[in-house]
């Protein structure tokens, strides 16, 4: 059993609604609705991936992945290259009429546009947040396996607001808060802390902190 097909078994178990056929029949939405929820409030470092974009030459948009939920950062990597591009706000950023190397970026609608049609076939890094999004093609991802309870709550909710259930919605939803402050508290602990030693003040044993 996969950990997708046991959420949805555990779903109707604790409903109490096995052989409902109309029930178990919208188990998967009940999920889906869950994770639409986790994905607006969890930004977690597990969540962030790189993708590889690349751009067509006189065009000054890159489409942006499927499973995008927040954007974090822009690379430009053509030839070896490593340079961060400015983030931008779209409709508010200077655009560029000749072909050249892009220097800024916007999220703009389903795409990320670049402040400079491409010259060539640019490569770039897009650093991101993706989605929570279970499926029977993707049965597991790092929340589940490591919070279950937080699925199975937020994914309880909604079946307790299908079943028109208020006492029992309500207790979902503050089950599932409960599990969504203390991961998102866990994940703020789990950020790297990086001591930065002062080299002046190294024999009295001083340093500074900072936070990532």
């Amino acid at each position: 059993m996969t950990a997708y097909s046991e959420l949805q078994a555990d779903v109707v178990k604790f409903a109490f609604r096995s052989g409902d056929e109309e029930y178990e029949g919208a188990v998967k939405g009940f999920i889906r609705l869950g994770e639409n929820q986790l994905n607006r409030e969890l930004p977690l470092l597990f969540q962030e991936v790189d993708a590889s974009l690349t751009g067509e030459i006189g065009s000054r948009f890159l489409s942006l992945p499927a499973d995008f939920v927040e954007s974090i950062s822009l690379h430009l990597t053509t030839d070896g290259t490593y340079q961060e591009l400015r983030p931008d706000v779209a409709g508010e950023m200077p655009l560029e009429h000749g072909n050249g190397w892009p220097n800024a970026w916007a999220i703009n609608g389903a795409t990320v546009q670049i402040d400079t049609p491409c010259d060539q076939a640019h490569s770039f890094t897009f650093r991101y947040r993706s989605k929570f999004a279970l499926s029977d093609e993707t049965p597991t991802n790092w929340l589940i396996e490591n919070h279950y309870d937080l699925y199975l709550a937020a994914s309880m909710g909604w079946g307790a607001a299908f079943m028109m259930d208020d006492p029992q919605l309500m207790k979902w939803k503050t089950l599932a808060q409960e599990a969504m402050d203390s991961v998102g508290w866990l994940a703020s602990r789990s950020r790297l802390t990086t001591a930065t030693v002062d080299a002046a003040l190294m024999g009295g044993g001083s340093f500074s902190m900072r936070t990532g």
